[in-house]
């Protein structure tokens, strides 16, 4: 049982006595040795399937199972929400979004990657190091058949501030107090 991506699968299997026995599935010869046995390239349609094993012996007499799979070729939505916070001084970064509940995540930036899966309220969280000229996140659902879809975030900035430049005035108060102004980037946090 399972779901895939994929139009033609391999159908495995286990029969009890693989000298005296031959197995179609789906009316295709299967691959008998060694008590188990392979079916290559059997085509599946869109949806959910229902395929058939019959493992005949010498005197004619037939056996059958069936399996069931589901060929899934939608991708899955793209992570949203996805909201990066760089821990100063850390070289790390947490990674957090949105997903549909029970996909995996994998969260790439730079040559660092961490999976994470979404919750039953689809929310992910991923930490992973970042480095100075990492520009962007990739996040990548997977659904269980495989699907994927990817959101990137960008620009990532990894880059330290430019140091203030700073000026100082005396006071016009003649108290032995120094005015300081001056300039830094935008947002940037000056202590």
């Amino acid at each position: 049982r399972g779901a895939t991506s994929a139009s033609e699968i391999i159908v495995h299997g286990r029969v009890r006595d693989a000298h005296q026995v031959e197995v179609t599935v789906e009316g295709r010869p299967a691959s008998v040795s060694a008590g188990e046995f392979y079916a290559f390239r059997v085509p599946i349609a869109a949806g959910p399937n229902t395929l058939s094993a019959v493992a005949t012996d010498e005197a004619g007499h037939t056996a059958s199972a069936t399996v069931s799979v589901t060929r899934d070729t939608t991708a899955p939505a793209p992570p949203t929400a996805v909201e990066v916070q760089l821990l100063a001084g850390t070289g790390t970064a947490t990674i957090c979004g949105n997903a549909e509940p029970g996909t995996s995540v994998l969260v790439v930036v730079g040559e660092s990657s961490r999976a994470a899966v979404a919750g039953a309220d689809g929310h992910w969280c991923a930490a992973l190091p970042v480095s100075e000229g990492d520009t962007e996140v990739l996040a990548t659902t997977e659904d269980r058949a495989g699907n994927t879809s990817t959101t990137v975030v960008s620009p990532l900035d990894t880059s330290p501030p430019r140091a203030p430049s700073v000026n100082a005035v005396a006071s016009p108060t003649r108290r032995r107090a120094v005015v300081l102004y001056g300039f830094s980037e935008p947002s940037a946090v000056v202590q």
